[in-house]
């Protein structure tokens, strides 16, 4: 489908698997009710719990552009303090997307095919991470000209999109080659629609040396991921703590003993005094199969006899084993796949990465991983 990286946690097997004896509810948690136990969910009404698991994951949000000066140059510490905020916009104009899911991106393909492939107009990407060049490779196999798409990077240095060198001088080859126009330490400033709010028109970013105005035909937004502001909402109003993230235990639980929380959405108490790890640390597999572990002892009466009383708990976070992969293609055709050994966030690079390139497939991998997972 492109536009976005794929995770390699699950194959198509297990998923296949997940639909067993599963009521599948579509729809948007809007708000958590934890006294009367149920969840409003956008479409269906009241969903009834007696444990509920919040595992919502991190989305890209719809931008509200907040530096307002656009004509002239502001400074460097402005660009990282000014960084877009989020918002729930009322009207969305119908050429800008905000991808974070299979839906999304189908739906983004359609309307290229329906109403942009014919047409004059630029696509513009903003965002600093894989999914960006992913995006840009998307396009490009749609047989949009690369001349027509803006790829736009915002200042954010504490993300390391492609993390090797070797690939990013291919890809940054490949997109010249493909006339790929490339902007780098450029903030969203404004949107512009006209006298009407669809569709969007034309969009301005700033720099600490000029401003950048371009023609806009259709802008996809992959900058800077966050809670849901739906989500974030519930959580707020439903008094769980919340520290950035849903605060849990390493037993997955949240101040609420029927609620349970996982994934990047999460964050472990500062009672454990590691903020450096958390769930989005680890390899998402593993960490739901701790999960169901912990679920299982629980709801099961014959496990809860076998166990007997539970272990005090420690002050010690859980360290996970599985490799993180990640996957996507790339500009010039490049099939990429990183490897990578469970870190802790503060390091930047704890292992210098090894790049593989065969047959148009780019593989990164940390040997380290390599020799402990496979003695």
């Amino acid at each position: 489908m492109g536009f976005l990286s794929t995770s390699h946690a699950y194959n198509s097997k297990d998923l296949a698997k997940m639909h067993f004896n599963i009521n599948v509810v579509k729809g948007k948690m809007v708000r958590i009710d934890r006294k009367s136990k149920y969840v409003l969910v956008s479409g269906v009404g009241m969903v009834p719990y007696d444990h509920l698991i919040l595992c919502t994951g991190l989305q890209y949000r719809a931008l509200n552009p907040t530096v307002k000066n656009k004509e002239g140059p502001i400074k460097k510490a402005q660009l990282l303090r000014h960084s877009t905020k989020h918002t729930n916009a009322r009207v969305v104009p119908s050429n800008l997307f905000t991808l974070n899911d299979v839906h999304d991106c189908m739906a983004a393909r359609h309307w290229l095919c329906a109403n942009f492939l014919d047409q004059s107009g630029n696509a513009v990407i903003y965002g600093n991470n894989i999914d960006v060049y992913i995006s840009v490779e998307t396009l490009l196999s749609l047989g949009i000209p690369g001349s027509r798409i803006h790829l736009v990077l915002p200042p954010e240095p504490a993300v390391c999109a492609l993390p090797n060198s070797v690939v990013e001088r291919a890809v940054a080859a490949a997109m010249e080659n493909a006339g790929v126009h490339v902007h780098r330490n450029f903030v969203l400033a404004q949107m512009s629609t006209d006298t009407h709010p669809d569709p969007l028109t034309s969009v301005t970013f700033t720099k600490d040396s000029r401003p950048l105005h371009l023609q806009c035909g259709v802008f996809f937004n992959l900058s800077c991921k966050e809670i849901d502001l739906d989500v974030l909402e519930s959580i707020q109003k439903s008094f769980l703590v919340l520290d950035d993230r849903l605060v849990i235990r390493t037993t997955f639980l949240t101040n609420d003993p029927a609620i349970y929380g996982a994934g990047p959405l999460t964050k472990f108490s500062r009672w454990y005094r590691s903020d450096e790890w958390s769930h989005a640390n680890f390899n998402s597999k593993e960490v739901g199969q701790e999960l169901a572990d912990a679920l299982l002892s629980r709801l099961d009466p014959a496990l809860q006899k076998l166990a007997g009383k539970s272990p005090k708990e420690t002050r010690l976070v859980p360290i996970y084993r599985r490799a993180k992969i990640q996957g996507g293609k790339l500009p010039g055709g490049f099939n990429f796949l990183h490897v990578t050994k469970p870190s802790p966030t503060k390091l930047k690079c704890p292992f210098q990465p090894v790049c593989i390139i065969l047959n148009n497939i780019i593989c990164i991998i940390s040997f380290l991983y390599i020799l402990q997972a496979f003695p």
